[in-house]
């Protein structure tokens, strides 16, 4: 279970940042701001959750 956690984990936070990327790339900033704070949750939330 500890793996799935951290490979949805991984996986959301890597195509949240290269979502990102290709709306920088789309000249759309606002929105690329945006989904790299998603990423960036993604990434800092979970260690605040315990498995059981």
């Amino acid at each position: 279970m500890k793996y799935i956690f951290w490979a949805v984990v991984i996986f959301g936070a890597l195509y949240s940042f290269g979502h990102g990327y290709f709306l920088l790339k789309d000249k759309n900033k606002i929105g690329a701001v945006g989904i790299s704070i998603v990423g960036l949750a993604i990434c800092i939330i979970p260690f605040w959750l315990r498995l059981k």
